[in-house]
């Protein structure tokens, strides 16, 4: 008889890659942007920091932002930094142009004519160098302007720079009703969460939308994602119900004159 010993081999511990957060975890991250060899910070979560960088925009919400892994909502880099890191841990990775944007590439710099692009519907009178111009569906921005022609550039802004990204991981959203609170407040930045009333049974989720809402443009599209995205990230709701509840406004109160001390009648002597 032949004794045959079987041994199983693992890295230890140290060495192996963890992955914390796997494809359709729900993270709630405050990060900022920086390019490397500027240190210019380009992006922030943070209203104290974009305000310390100088690129506060009174018109952009700053709030920790919903990733969802797996998603494609981020550059490469900075999501599989998000897989192998645990809530509450602030990092600091370097995400080289493969894993973020992209290297620059030289066939999306297009040159243009004034008059081609007159022919295209774009308003000639607004373009100087380093504004944004929209040119058959793609978005570029303007390098030079000479003799008539427009250099336009159709490269992510970012493309070809690696970045520095500093983040946190604030929570891990788990909850399935907690996830499609999320979902809302990802659509609806500007309303606060608890305005909505949401209930979860079964495979059914009824949602009940506030008024401040009612004639947001394009809200049907909206309501239409957040359904593909609510049964795609809790598997078990089949069905989402939208409630609109217009209710008829209450007479305004009419105010009670009062009496000041000075207006009584005097007495009879």
């Amino acid at each position: 008889m032949v004794l045959v010993k079987v041994q199983t081999f693992k890295y230890p511990q140290k060495y192996q890659k963890r992955v914390m957060n796997e494809d359709g975890t729900f993270l709630l991250v405050d990060y900022l942007v920086k390019v490397k060899d500027t240190g210019e910070t380009v992006y922030t979560t943070s209203e104290e920091e974009a305000k310390k960088a100088g690129i506060f925009n009174e018109r952009e919400i700053y709030k920790p932002e919903l990733i969802i892994i797996g998603s494609n909502e981020v550059t490469k880099g900075f999501e599989k930094a998000l897989r192998e890191n645990e809530v509450g841990q602030e990092k600091e990775v370097e995400i080289p142009p493969e894993e973020g944007y992209g290297q620059r590439d030289l066939t999306k710099v297009k040159v243009f004519s004034i008059k081609r692009l007159a022919e295209k519907n774009v308003n000639v009178e607004e373009i100087k160098v380093g504004s944004s111009v929209e040119v058959d569906g793609k978005i570029g921005i303007v390098r030079a302007i000479t003799s008539g022609r427009v250099t336009i550039d159709f490269n992510p802004p970012l493309a070809g720079k690696t970045l520095v990204y500093k983040f946190k991981i604030l929570k891990k959203i788990e909850d399935d009703k907690e996830k499609i609170v999320s979902l809302l407040g990802r659509w609806f930045p500007r309303i606060d969460e608890s305005k909505f009333e949401v209930n979860l049974s079964d495979s059914e989720v009824t949602i009940k939308i506030p008024p401040e809402i009612f004639y947001v443009e394009g809200l049907q599209l909206i309501k239409r994602t957040l359904f593909s995205s609510v049964v795609k990230y809790v598997p078990k709701v089949e069905r989402v119900v939208f409630i609109e509840a217009y209710e008829k406004e209450k007479p305004k109160e009419e105010k009670k004159e009062e009496k000041s001390e000075g207006t009584k009648q005097a007495e009879p002597q």
